[in-house]
């Protein structure tokens, strides 16, 4: 929509300075109104229109990005909060993984005093 604004001034019959200062946001009314004087109102009004139309739109791509940034900053925060408990239920399962791991240790030892008979099964079965 704004490049249409920027040819809609081009059309009005202004120089390329111009126009470039009406896109870059350099220019006022009063740089506007400067022109009024090697130029009918007509060419005024259309350049004073296109210049309000292209601050409005620029107005509005700002809100739509500062309100696009703050919804990605929320859905960063949600991220970071997901993946600092999904660190911590990995170190717990870890933790749960190490300990059972000393359990079966502590079988596979008892197990096999048992199958070399220096513990009887009855004793291992009642521990």
């Amino acid at each position: 929509m704004a490049l249409m604004t920027v040819w809609e001034v081009l059309a009005a019959g202004l120089g390329g300075g111009t126009v470039t200062a009406v896109v870059s946001g350099v220019t006022n009314r009063r740089l506007i109104a400067a022109q009024a004087r090697t130029h009918d109102a007509a060419t005024l009004v259309k350049v004073t229109e296109a210049y309000d139309q292209l601050i409005e739109e620029l107005r509005e791509e700002r809100r739509d990005l500062r309100d696009e940034r703050r919804a990605l900053q929320d859905e960063l925060v949600a991220a970071h909060s997901d993946n600092r408990a999904l660190r911590e239920e990995v170190a717990a399962s870890r933790s749960e993984i190490a300990a059972l791991r000393t359990e079966v240790g502590a079988l596979k030892a008892d197990l096999r005093r048992v199958l070399q008979g220096d513990q009887p099964l009855a004793d291992w079965l009642a521990s």
